[in-house]
């Protein structure tokens, strides 16, 4: 009698079986080999967990490219993700963009279905683009249930929601969320202030409450898996646990909140006992701030700008999709006759990130190379004819200029000898570590016509952030010359620095107008100190009798306390005649010509 038998051997027994008839029948062992299997193959893995993603787009032409980009470039099998796409009321190329995108990509996924309606370009009781009215609110909570809903008709393992103005940096994203085996979990999104898409507390109508442990976990000062009462705009659900099944969109009817698609599903999670949770052990990726209700498209497309600007301060340039068209941008010299960019040639990281911005800005500049101070020798330094004026010591350091410093002044000298030898009338000179504000071309432009229209006669301005105090840049160093006439003029540049964040241990970094300060030191701090820097600012208007705008009082704000602002919606006018429009905060700050000793 043939078995099969361990290691893959078959093997014949002899056994000797004493039967209920007494009869013996003896069995023999018998070596045969002719049916011996050689290995045993071991069990295949199993494979990824399915993925349903849904893209919910409107009027996203401008942050799709990057969306996109950070979408196929999860490390994640494209055979296993689904992709849903809807998309309407669009007055941009919203549908043309997606569905470029979907012929290029269409052959790498399980598969993408699509529908598109641009008519009517707009809910009818919407102020604007970027206006949540609740029709709009209603129709998100139908897009998002019925999203919920295909998943589940489809067996999706995983839906994974991620908002068209949220970038997922991390490839591994998907990875490490679905091996923290939670039901709800969130990569933490950060942005430019403190929004991001988790609370650490919620009142009882659901809506967000200041707690200790918000800006610690944010700034990542305590880092792990963490259980939060509401994530939103980038979250992973697990469809495979039974208690997903009682999680929804539509509102239960025992709901009593607002008509808002994330309160609604907080609140089907909160009734299911669904704990939800934030990841904030790696960098995963930015999204946007919300914008007020009546701003403006381009509004939002300066926002976008502005988050790729900000994300090459300490990471690489944000990336655009290979298979959308990304229209080239006109570059300009915005009215000056040259441009000028200074950087070393040792920082040629610096000089990539402002060719980029350059690019983004559509600015044409001129790189030029500049004076290194570390090769700077004092034989040379005499060869060029360089001396100190008597008696002249730094401001701050009491100390004669070092060679960094003197290789700096030669480089914006050796621009100055070029604006005369061609007769240039106006130049804009930028160093390599200056950071873009918020709208900055439009800033920059109200005030070059904001000189004009003064008639100022003006040889040099500094563009510097928050200016409007420049009289305070000047330190007085003796009584008899408080403007520094006899000394040169000198600005006290320690001064020049973003209100709303300390930096006195950062003497090389320096904020420039709606341009702002360099690097990465600063990037990780948050608005600690407004209401000190709001009190100066209304001192300071009281004695120019003035009045604070309440532009002016929300830019003082800590980006905290702007959570807690009443939205707009919410908000009644007062019926009292608003005050004038201040002038603009650009302010002339007159440099006199120095006898630098060349």
């Amino acid at each position: 009698m043939a078995a099969s038998g361990w290691n893959g051997r078959t093997v014949s027994v002899i056994l000797s079986i004493l039967v209920l008839s007494g009869v013996q029948i003896t069995l023999s062992q018998n070596n045969n080999t002719d049916n011996v299997v050689e290995n045993v193959h071991a069990e295949s893995e199993f494979q990824n967990p399915t993925i349903f993603l849904p893209i919910l787009a409107r009027n996203k032409a401008h942050t799709l490219p990057v969306f996109l980009a950070y979408i196929d470039r999860l490390d994640y099998p494209k055979s296993r993700m689904r992709i849903w796409i809807q998309s309407d009321h669009n007055i941009d190329n919203t549908t043309s963009i997606l569905k470029e995108w979907v012929s290029n990509v269409k052959h790498t996924y399980r598969s993408i279905d699509e529908s598109y309606a641009d008519e009517p370009d707009k809910y009818s009781t919407e102020v604007g683009p970027l206006d949540w009215p609740e029709e709009r609110f209603s129709h998100m909570i139908k897009l998002r249930q019925e999203a919920l809903d295909e998943a589940r008709r489809q067996w999706a393992d995983f839906i994974f929601f991620v908002d068209c103005d949220n970038f997922i940096e991390e490839p591994q994203t998907l990875n490490l969320l679905i091996a923290e085996k939670k039901t709800i979990i969130a990569p933490m999104m950060e942005s430019d202030s403190a929004y991001a898409n988790f609370w650490c507390g919620v009142d009882d109508q659901g809506y967000y409450i200041r707690t200790p442990e918000y800006l610690p976990t944010l700034r990542r000062e305590r880092k792990g898996c963490f259980p939060v009462p509401m994530v939103h705009s980038t979250f992973l659900i697990d469809l495979r646990r039974s208690s997903s099944l009682k999680l929804q969109f539509n509102p239960l009817n025992s709901y009593r909140g607002d008509y808002d698609d994330i309160l609604i599903f907080a609140y089907s999670a909160k009734i299911a006992e669904i704990q939800m949770y934030v990841l904030n052990t790696w960098y995963f990726g930015m999204l946007l701030s919300p914008l007020q209700n009546d701003d403006t498209l381009h509004t939002s497309i300066e926002q976008m700008v502005h988050c790729a600007l900000e994300s090459m301060i300490d990471r690489p340039p944000l990336l655009t999709s290979e298979h959308v068209t990304v229209p080239v941008r006109h570059t300009e010299r915005l009215g000056f006759d040259e441009i000028y960019m200074i950087n070393l040639l040792r920082r040629p990281d610096r000089r990539e990130r402002m060719v980029a911005a350059f690019d983004l800005l559509g600015i044409d500049a001129t790189l030029v190379d500049a004076v290194d101070g570390q090769e700077l020798t004092d034989e040379k330094v005499l060869e060029l004819g360089i001396k100190m004026l008597p008696g002249f010591a730094d401001p701050y350091h009491g100390r004669e200029l070092t060679k960094g410093e003197i290789g700096c002044f030669l480089s914006h000298y050796n621009i100055w000898q070029e604006v005369v030898s061609k007769n240039y009338s106006k130049v804009m000179v930028l160093e390599d570590d200056v950071r873009f504000k918020f709208k900055f071309l439009e800033r920059l432009n109200a005030m070059m016509a904001e000189l004009k229209e003064l008639h100022i006669n003006w040889d040099i301005v500094a563009i510097l952030e928050e200016t409007k105090e420049a009289q305070k840049f000047r330190k007085r160093q003796s009584g008899n010359d408080p403007f520094k006439l006899e000394t040169g003029g000198l600005v006290d540049m320690k001064q020049i620095k973003d209100r709303n964040r300390d930096r006195s241990e950062e003497d090389t970094d320096r904020d420039v107008v709606d341009m702002g300060s360099t690097f990465a030191a600063e990037t990780n701090r948050r608005d600690e100190d407004a209401d000190m820097m709001k009190y100066i600012e209304e001192q300071m208007a009281k004695r120019k009798g003035k009045a604070m705008t309440k532009e002016e009082e929300r830019r003082l704000k800590s980006a905290e306390d702007l959570l807690y602002e009443l939205p707009a919606r919410l908000q009644v006018e007062s019926s009292s005649q608003k005050t004038e429009e201040m002038m603009s905060h650009q302010m002339l700050s007159g440099i006199p010509e120095v006898d630098l000793g060349i």
